[in-house]
């Protein structure tokens, strides 16, 4: 397992580069900072060879003195700056692990990335803040909720009405029972579905892998928080590629028919619609032919629908259709009628009606 000799940044003098274990800049003498960060420069990986260093290097972390702030070799017992005893004042550098694409290469980025956040465009912030002062100011006074009464007069009225009719009829289908009221036209065989059928194999050659076996790699390194750092490994599984024939099966589709049948049958077919429309108070339903009646076995009725409608003129000139029941479209609505309504105090836009409630709905017509 490498070891190698990691650097450190002065923060008094800006001194770059000090060696890793070196507890004191080499340009100011200032101590090493008790949140230094260790890096290793990209391209300059100092392997150490020298047992006395190894031995140094593998001793453990290194410790601050809480008393003075400066760092001692892990083997020391007192503070070679003020003389703390290490059992009562130690406090170790952290040991990190890194993968190999995280390796600290210097001590800047390290630092701004644990004290600075991203920067943010400064127009998107100015703007979120606008918004976000907003909402707060229109949501503690509730201004969004503050609304004045006003009278919208009513411009239209309309009402539709209509009835679908069916007629009984005889129809030709195609199915493939015959039904019990069905006339039989004919019947043939015909293709219900396909079987899927193996009618044999071929034999094809594939590329499979097999493990047969694991290994170690470095995958990062381990900042030993002494200014040196070691190889991190990992464990992989070790794969070989050989060549296997199998034996493919071969498909074929096969039809399966069964007996399909054509008939002759009476069903309720659609026939007619007839609606009546308005812009009155006076609705009435369609008026039907004479041979559709109650005793007619031919014709008789689906549905029958029916819609009010009336239109108003909102504090902005905007025409808004409103649907609503029988009742009250026609005890409620007139034009040229004035409705309560409600606006929004602070910008004037339009609320809705004040009466009504769930028996009037806005509609779109357009």
């Amino acid at each position: 397992m490498a070891v190698y000799v990691g650097k450190w940044d002065c923060d008094y003098c800006g001194n770059v580069g000090n060696l890793g274990p070196h507890t004191h800049c080499s340009q100011c003498g200032g101590a090493r900072p008790a949140d230094v960060v260790f890096y290793m420069p990209r391209g300059v990986d100092a392997e150490v060879t020298d047992a006395e260093e190894l031995a140094a290097a593998k001793a453990g972390a290194d410790w601050v003195c809480v008393y003075c702030n400066n760092s001692n070799r892990n083997g020391y017992e007192a503070c070679v700056s003020c003389g703390g005893l290490k059992y009562s004042s130690k406090k170790d550098l952290e040991v990190k692990e890194f993968l190999e694409n995280a390796v600290p290469r210097s001590s800047e980025p390290a630092k701004k990335m644990t004290t600075e956040a991203k920067p943010k465009s400064k127009r998107k912030g100015f703007v979120t803040k606008i918004l976000a002062v907003l909402t707060v100011v229109a949501g503690y006074f509730g201004l969004d909720q503050i609304t004045s009464t006003i009278e919208v007069p009513v411009t239209s009225i309309e009402w539709v009405r209509s009835i679908e009719i069916e007629e009984f009829k005889s129809v030709k289908e195609v199915a493939w029972t015959l039904p019990k009221e069905g006339k039989l036209i004919r019947s043939f065989e015909a293709v219900h579905h396909y079987d899927k059928k193996i009618v044999g194999y071929e034999t094809r050659t594939r590329t499979v892998k097999e493990a047969v076996g694991s290994e170690e790699y470095v995958c990062g390194k381990r900042d030993l928080g002494n200014g040196y750092f070691e190889d991190k490994y990992c464990t992989r599984t070790v794969y070989e590629s050989r060549n296997e024939q199998y034996e493919d099966p071969i498909y074929k589709k096969f039809p399966v028919n069964k007996t399909k049948y054509e008939y002759e049958i009476y069903r309720w077919k659609p026939y007619k619609k007839y609606e009546t429309k308005g812009a009155d108070k006076l609705p009435k339903w369609p008026t039907l032919p004479d041979f559709i009646n109650k005793k007619s076995q031919k014709f008789r009725i689906k549905s029958e629908k029916q819609a009010y409608y009336f239109a108003i003129k909102d504090n902005k000139d905007k025409i808004r259709w409103y649907k609503s029941d029988f009742d009250y479209w026609d005890n409620e609505i007139f034009i040229r009628q004035s409705l309560k309504a409600k606006k929004a105090t602070l910008f004037g836009s339009f609320k809705g009606l004040e009466a009504g409630g769930d028996r009037v709905v806005e509609v779109d017509r357009e």
